[in-house]
């Protein structure tokens, strides 16, 4: 049992650095992973705030245009003497 782990210690002394530099590109893929995650969804955000600015302003233009076509209504029927 004793040669076992001596057996192990050995190989794990010849391969250590490989095992520490596998673990810290693991980490780092992990690391860079996450980062390139987040500006992806803080670019999906910005877009998605664009897009909701640019429909916003679009109603509003089209409500304006409602308001306006309902005054000039108002203003035809006010005009007119009778309306038949």
């Amino acid at each position: 049992m004793n040669q076992i782990f001596m057996t192990i210690f050995k190989i794990l002394r010849k391969t250590g650095s490989s095992w520490a530099v596998l673990g810290l590109a693991l980490l780092g893929t992990i690391f860079i992973s996450l980062k390139v995650k987040q500006n992806i969804d803080q670019e999906a955000i910005r877009q998605f705030a664009f897009a909701r600015d640019q429909l916003t302003l679009k109603i509003m233009e089209r409500l304006a245009a409602y308001a306006l076509i309902l005054c000039s209504g108002t203003a035809l029927f006010g005009a007119s003497i009778s309306v038949a």
